[in-house]
């Protein structure tokens, strides 16, 4: 069963041959698949904010190693994905200029605020990493030290050391929650 709308700007009662458009609040927040969008972007490194370069077209074709962005067919999921890896990556220039997108494709600025705050929270911390490697790199080079000059073979020393020190750093390195 269909609803008709009936034109009652005229004397003779004809259904209404165009419908007006619903204009929509805008919302405040986002919603699941614009969060999916930004939460997908966690994924994607600056480059895909770029078409590929040659260089990079010929080295997977050569080695086959294929790592395609997240691209995303809807319009504004795409330019929200590609916002939020900007301010991931911390550029400033391409978050300026996504964000113009975002607005152009109709985002409030809570709801871009809402993404940029998501997003900040994927930036590397790569200085926390170097200490965790020298950390990793003294424990593992001063247990070597020790069962080498207990064994005086330096080939059982290594493999015993990193059958010590492997589980402790697999067990002491901290877990991410998602």
């Amino acid at each position: 069963m269909g609803v008709a709308f009936l034109d009652f700007s005229s004397s003779e009662r004809r259904p209404l041959a165009i419908h007006q458009q619903v204009l929509e609040l805008p919302r405040r927040g986002l919603d699941a698949r614009e969060r999916g969008a930004v939460l997908l972007a966690r994924t994607d490194g600056k480059e895909s904010l770029h078409s590929p370069s040659r260089l990079h077209r010929l080295l997977e074709i050569c080695f086959g190693l294929s790592r395609r962005p997240n691209t995303l067919a809807d319009p504004r999921l795409e330019g929200l994905r590609r916002y939020a890896v900007a301010v991931a990556h911390d550029t400033d220039e391409s978050a300026a200029s996504e964000r113009e997108h975002l607005i152009a494709l109709g985002f409030s600025d809570h709801q871009i605020l809402t993404a940029a705050t998501a997003a900040v929270r994927f930036r590397v911390k790569p200085v926390r990493g170097l200490w965790r490697a020298v950390a990793l790199a003294v424990l593992v080079g001063s247990t070597f030290w020790g069962i080498n000059q207990y064994l005086g073979d330096w080939l059982i020393a290594l493999v015993v050391a990193m059958a010590i020190t492997v589980p402790i750093v697999a067990f002491a390195a901290p877990r991410t929650s998602v």
